[in-house]
């Protein structure tokens, strides 16, 4: 279904942008365009019905789409700002069939940018602690160093679960859980 006229000119114009041919990719580089021509349409349709990316509810699904997203772009060689391209692909694909995506252009475009930036910082220093983690050649990683890595540098534990599984390295979750359950006490323990 990725190659069907609803999907293919995102992943398109992602290949483009990434300077991949579709046909002639790698089994890796055709899934991070078919999860990037999928997930436009999802974050597309998620903004224009009001959904802003947060930590709560369905804002927490638009940023780990959106988040996802940039990663699998920089897995293939998109290093700039590039989402908001894609969805403009999508909108062109779909407003016919859902006009509210055209009259909601400009907050989708803005909510899209305002996001990829921001993580595009966060990404930078998250991804340099989590190669220096594989590059030490563990197989491990400790729950405290995944919860550094999410309180400290903002790196989502998933993110973190979703490269280190690439490199055959497992993760401490429940020493995670661990280290964010007394994370909560402190904070509730200053509030009081």
């Amino acid at each position: 279904n990725y190659e069907t006229d609803l999907i293919f000119p995102i992943i398109e114009k992602a290949s483009q942008l990434a300077k991949v041919d579709y046909f002639s990719a790698n089994f890796n580089q055709k899934a991070s365009l078919k999860i990037l021509g999928d997930h436009t349409r999802a974050i597309i349709h998620l903004i224009s019905d009001g959904v802003i990316a947060s930590n709560l509810g369905r804002g927490y699904v638009l940023r780990r789409l959106l988040r996802r997203m940039i990663r699998h772009g920089r897995l293939i060689g998109i290093e700039d700002i590039f989402i908001s391209k894609l969805a403009e692909v999508g909108i062109e694909l779909m407003k016919n069939s859902y006009p509210d995506l055209q009259n909601n252009y400009e907050r989708i475009m803005s909510e899209i940018n305002i996001e990829e930036i921001k993580f595009h910082q966060t990404l930078d220093r998250g991804e340099k602690l989590v190669n220096q983690l594989i590059d030490s050649g563990i197989n491990l990683v400790s729950g405290s160093q995944a919860f550094e890595l999410y309180d400290t540098y903002g790196f989502p534990i998933e993110l973190t679960k979703e490269i280190l599984k690439e490199k055959n390295i497992e993760v401490d979750l429940i020493g995670f859980a661990e280290e964010m359950k007394k994370q909560k006490e402190r904070a509730k323990a200053s509030s009081q």
